[in-house]
């Protein structure tokens, strides 16, 4: 063990008699110094010896006093008597110190020794005295002169420091005007500052020289260019001109500026030059437009006046139906007249309703009302709707009738809406209990649904020996099937206190429990050295903890400290994508970084081309590291769209911008029907979407195999059956099975149809076939006989002689 009762290696056991040579020891330990000693492993508390008892060996330790360093510096770090050592404890009057030390005097003060920052004490650990001094503030004279060095205000006497603001001045002085130079006061020859020195201020003047106004008017006499002043002398070629000024056109003229009324000459007087100007007859612009804007007839240009009837004027034109209208046109929004302005005439068009179908239907595709036209626009309130329809129960749900889906708030197409309902899910009780089974929640769920515990945390008072946690419930919660009781389970934790290492700004960085008593050497540090963010002005080195690190003897927090270095900083140009760098640069703080990279480019896209616009955020001077990334304006592209039949027809043709959504202007696409099927347009391939570059739309149908009819005769030619069968199906026969009525000599048996049923491609007839048998009912007694007899095939044919005979004269 070691001296404070640590066990150094946990006990072993050795049959009686073992040599001490063979028992195993551990590794010399170490006790930890203190302020005053060092320790030095000094071997066990008694010689180690053949086994014949339990026995525990402790260490013992010699120790050595602890030296110290004693410094004395001088207030700006500069070592006046370098470090000493020191045995722990000795005296303060055996530290020797230097001479008093001496400060130079500044321009603000002279300075006296004062003494050291702290008293001098015994020898407890390494120690630096640092000098102190006392200082006395010095004073300077302030002057204030004329520019001719007559004095304005006698010389005074101020401290270092004092704020120009309380420097007593002099009234401002003046200066006699010339005839040339009007004078004005125009300060002193330095600003006015806090005084540091002896100062004399002289009085300065400007001369400001005779001056007259030139002014530009318009034909109306309203201003174009404000009354400016110039020095007298001024050539007519330093005289600034207004732009060039405009006259309103008027119905039929346009106005020319044609120069000023005298021409412009050597400032020698306040003058005013007016705007002349010449006029030109108007053109005017003639442009035939459809309802929707785009142009029928380009524009084309008239002089004012031009008659109504030589104004060229396109073909009538034609309106796409709407869902809800089909049009016809109406004539121009306005009669066709003489020349005397730009004009847009715009077609007009009178518009018919269109219907659509409504047909409503259960949830499992069951017709509850067969489908009813309504006229575009008809509110779903009117439309007459089926009895409220109903489904049943399940083990899980009740259901409710929740309306139609979809609802439309009036009939814009064919539609049909099906019945939709609502579901109403089983509730279950749910219990959550503490361990002595004392309820704490209660609450009734969904089915489904996972219980999530309402209550305050469970608690378990802690007893002699633990502290308890709420740990989780039992059994873990899971979705509500059934009523369910949890209830709640507890961990335990032995007592510990708390060791928190923290970053400067309070951040934990690490915060671990630990026995009491626990050495500061056990205490693990945190993983990663702390480190502080820069800011603008510096980078952060850690540089210890603070307080320094003890033994455990209850909660305890260390801050980590840092020394300070200046930074610099990083600029980086991007391309729009963040990722292609287009120029990097280390710049100084508050510097501005100036771009030295190839002008940036942006590839075009399905959606627009772009122009590079500058960057974001915008340049300015540096305060970190920053990126700067490039900007730019886009233009929409255009693209062209393309509807064409199955067959690859062209439909319609139509160019559009990015993003707009394609309307098919065309005819309705069809499909001949084939033997085997009937073809109903189905829509397009692919489906229309919004415009992201060309595309060909391909018109698609639904293909509905076609019946035929297939009838059933009898021999004679009388129907027997008749139904309508799909193409493909080979039909079957549901009547009552063929007759044919029996002769004196023979009988009928169904033997078939004529021909062999096949897959129906057609409409088709089939006939009733019969087999022949001889008619039993009437072959004679004798005949029977013979038949059987040994002499029959010979008495048969006889037989038959005979039988022939008697029927032709009706015997038999």
């Amino acid at each position: 063990m070691d001296e404070d009762g640590t066990v150094l290696k946990a006990a072993v056991e050795y049959d009686y008699g073992t040599p001490a040579a063979d028992i195993e020891t551990p590794a010399d330990p170490t006790k930890d110094a203190t302020q005053q000693y060092t320790y030095t492993f000094a071997g066990w508390d008694s010689d180690i010896a053949a086994v014949t008892d339990n026995v525990t060996y402790t260490a013992t330790y010699t120790s050595t006093v602890n030296k110290y360093t004693v410094t004395f510096v001088d207030e700006d770090g500069t070592v006046l008597k370098a470090a000493v050592e020191y045995d722990y404890g000795t005296p303060a009057a055996d530290i020797e110190t230097p001479a008093d030390p001496v400060k130079p005097a500044t321009q603000q003060y002279t300075f006296t020794f004062a003494g050291w920052d702290s008293d001098i004490a015994a020898v407890t650990d390494n120690v630096t005295y640092t000098a102190t001094y006392t200082s006395t503030v010095n004073k300077y004279t302030v002057t204030f002169k004329d520019e001719d060095g007559t004095v304005l205000l006698a010389a005074a006497e101020y401290d270092y420091g004092t704020s120009a603001a309380d420097i007593a001045k002099p009234a401002d002085p003046t200066k006699n005007a010339t005839q040339q130079y009007t004078y004005t006061f125009n300060g002193w020859d330095q600003e006015i500052a806090d005084v540091t020195a002896d100062v004399v201020y002289t009085a300065t003047y400007s001369s400001t020289v005779n001056k007259y106004t030139v002014t530009f008017v318009d034909e109306d006499g309203t201003v174009l260019k404000a009354a400016v002043e110039y020095d007298y002398g001024t050539p007519a070629a330093d005289i600034e001109t207004p732009a060039d000024p405009t006259k309103d056109a008027t119905q039929q003229y346009t106005y020319t500026f044609a120069g000023w009324d005298s021409d412009i000459a050597a400032v020698t007087d306040n003058v005013v030059y007016t705007a002349t100007y010449s006029s030109t007859v108007n053109k005017y612009t003639v442009t035939f437009k459809d309802e929707d804007g785009s142009v029928l007839l380009a524009a084309a240009e008239y002089d004012y006046g031009t008659s109504a009837a030589d104004i060229a004027k396109p073909a009538d034109p034609t309106k796409n139906a709407t869902q809800q209208y089909t049009y016809t046109f109406n004539g121009w929004d306005q009669e066709i007249a003489d020349v005397t302005a730009d004009v847009v005439y715009t077609a007009t068009y009178s518009s018919t309703v269109n219907k659509y179908t409504v047909t409503f239907k259960d949830e499992d595709g069951t017709v509850l009302k067969a489908a009813a036209e309504y006229d575009y626009g008809t509110p779903f309130a009117d439309i007459e709707k089926p009895a409220t329809p109903t489904k049943p129960r399940s083990d899980q749900y009740t259901y409710l009738f929740a309306g139609w889906d979809p609802t439309p708030d009036a009939v814009t197409d064919d539609v049909v809406c099906t019945a939709t309902y609502s579901e109403q899910v089983n509730k279950y009780e749910i219990i959550f209990v503490n361990e002595n089974g004392t309820e704490l929640f209660r609450q009734n769920l969904d089915y489904g649904e996972t219980p999530v515990y309402g209550g305050e945390t469970p608690v378990k008072a802690p007893d002699t020996q633990y502290s308890y946690t709420f740990a989780a419930w039992s059994p873990t919660i899971s979705p509500v099937t059934g009523d369910q009781t949890y209830t709640a389970t507890y961990s335990s934790t032995l007592n510990k206190y708390t060791v928190t290492f923290k970053d400067e700004d309070g951040t934990v960085l690490l915060a671990d429990d630990y026995d009491y008593g626990t050495e500061a050497a056990d205490i693990v540090l945190p993983a990663v050295t702390p480190t502080k963010a820069p800011d603008v002005q510096y980078t952060y080195t850690f540089a210890g903890w603070t307080p320094e690190i003890a033994d455990v003897a209850g909660n305890a927090t260390y801050t980590a400290t840092y020394a300070g270095t200046l930074n610099k900083y990083t600029i980086n140009f991007y391309n729009e994508d963040g990722e292609t760098l287009l120029d990097s640069q280390e710049v100084e703080y508050g510097e501005t970084p100036v771009y030295a990279g190839e002008m940036p480019t942006k590839e075009a896209d399905a959606q627009y081309t772009y122009v590079f616009a500058g960057w974001t955020p915008t340049v300015e001077a540096v305060a970190g590291n920053q990126t700067y990334t490039a900007t730019y304006s886009s233009m929409l592209n255009a693209y062209e769209i393309l509807f064409v039949d199955e067959d690859g027809t062209e439909l319609d043709r139509q160019t559009l911008d990015y993003g707009e959504t394609p309307v098919y202007a065309g005819e309705m696409p069809t499909k001949a029907q084939t033997v085997q099927y009937t073809y109903t347009f189905a829509g397009w391939d692919p489906s229309v979407d919004t415009v992201t570059g060309a595309v060909t739309y391909t018109a698609t149908y639904t293909a509905t195999l076609r019946s035929y009819t297939v009838r059933f005769l009898n021999e004679d030619g009388t129907v027997l059956e008749t139904k309508q069968v799909p193409y493909g199906t080979v039909p079957t026969y549901t009547g009552a099975t063929p007759t044919k009525a029996e002769t004196y000599t023979t009988t009928y048996t169904f033997a078939g149809w004529g021909p062999a049923l096949v897959p129906v491609a057609g409409n088709t007839s089939y006939v009733a076939a019969f087999s022949e048998g001889v008619n039993a009912a009437h072959e004679c007694d004798y005949c029977h006989q013979v038949h059987t007899g040994a002499w029959g095939r010979l008495i048969q044919t006889i037989h038959n002689i005979f039988y022939i005979f008697l029927h032709i004269f009706g015997k038999i």
